[in-house]
């Protein structure tokens, strides 16, 4: 097990436990210095931490399958994470990081603990009992639902981004 996933390990332990809290615990993380060292370093490019990232979080087709093997289907809020996330990455390589600051304003923290939260539910997901499963899906659909309205939001920046670069 790699630095990042021993420094996770905990938190979606914790999760595990009560995936309702799920935000608090995203919070505690936020404030996890090491953990916060770690991402700068995989923002900045290093690779060196992608299969500890690929070992917490796992493969969307196997989680999805881990939910449909208890009857669940979260192919929505899975696709739209994915896009969510294809969006990041994109903002992150052309360096608009400091537009996402700007457009979301005092939601910045909010949409940070949203994005963790997400996050830790599908590490927890991943290692979850079926039985647990039903109670980290409706969390995840609820954020999801959240994650929406920011994902749109970044959708309109990039789309502004594109038309400038015309």
């Amino acid at each position: 097990m790699g630095r990042f996933a021993e420094l996770m390990d905990r938190y979606i332990k914790e999760v595990l436990e009560n995936p309702d809290r799920v935000a608090e615990v995203a919070e505690r993380m936020l404030e996890d210095r090491e953990i916060a060292m770690i991402l700068m370093e995989v923002e900045s490019g290093d690779e060196s931490f992608r299969s500890d990232f690929e070992a917490v979080f796992g493969d969307p087709d196997r989680l999805r399958g881990r939910f449909a093997s208890a009857g669940i289907d979260v192919s929505e809020e899975l696709e739209l994470i994915v896009e969510h996330n294809n969006l990041l990455v994109k903002i992150i390589r052309l360096g608009m990081e400091g537009d996402v600051v700007s457009v979301l304003g005092d939601d910045v923290y909010s949409y940070s603990v949203l994005h963790v939260s997400i996050g830790l539910l599908i590490a927890a997901a991943n290692r979850a009992d079926i039985s647990r499963l039903h109670t980290i899906a409706e969390q995840l659909s609820r954020l999801t639902d959240e994650l929406e309205n920011y994902t749109l939001t970044f959708e309109m920046m990039l789309e502004g981004e594109d038309r400038v670069a015309m």
